[in-house]
């Protein structure tokens, strides 16, 4: 699967009630690959047994600690800009994240920007979702880089217009 923005979170974009560069709550989170992503998909918890929620990578260590308001999701810093030579519309990101000390058994698959709200993942919003390379937990670092590109940050996801 290749990285995918969900089709809610482009309409309010578009709407106005999504804005990547101000709003807060922004974070990553790590996926196994038990996550089928729908573009069609809106919210982090939808009550079943196959939203991202239930997919969330759960290890021990110091590493992450999953659910809403977890340590396990790192702050994101996200940027809107336009490149007019390849017709696209790029959300760029400041910089990578890291994760340490995380425990061995769990496979990573994915990521996905979320823009995390309310008191539980019912009201989370889904906004893209990353396929990674599968990288498999053992007690240490897992690393999400972004393509660099020059006047586009450290890193970005394109989408083409």
């Amino acid at each position: 699967m290749a990285t995918i923005m969900y089709s809610r979170a482009l309409k309010d974009m578009l709407g106005g009630t999504l804005t990547l560069p101000t709003d807060t709550g922004l974070k990553i989170m790590l996926l196994t690959s038990t996550y089928i992503p729908d573009p069609d998909d809106t919210v982090v918890d939808s009550g079943g047994s196959s939203d991202p929620l239930d997919a969330e990578i759960n290890v021990g260590g110091t590493g992450y600690v999953g659910g809403h308001g977890g340590s396990g999701r790192k702050f994101m810093n996200a940027d809107i800009f336009e490149d007019k030579s390849t017709n696209r519309v790029n959300i760029g990101f400041k910089s990578g994240v890291s994760w340490t000390g995380l425990a061995a058994g769990v496979t990573i698959s994915a990521a996905a920007l979320i823009k995390e709200t309310g008191a539980n993942d019912t009201n989370s919003k889904l906004i893209a979702y990353f396929d990674v390379n599968d990288f498999a937990t053992n007690g240490g670092t897992f690393s999400l880089l972004f393509n660099s590109a020059s006047g586009a940050g450290a890193g970005h996801f394109r989408f083409p217009v």
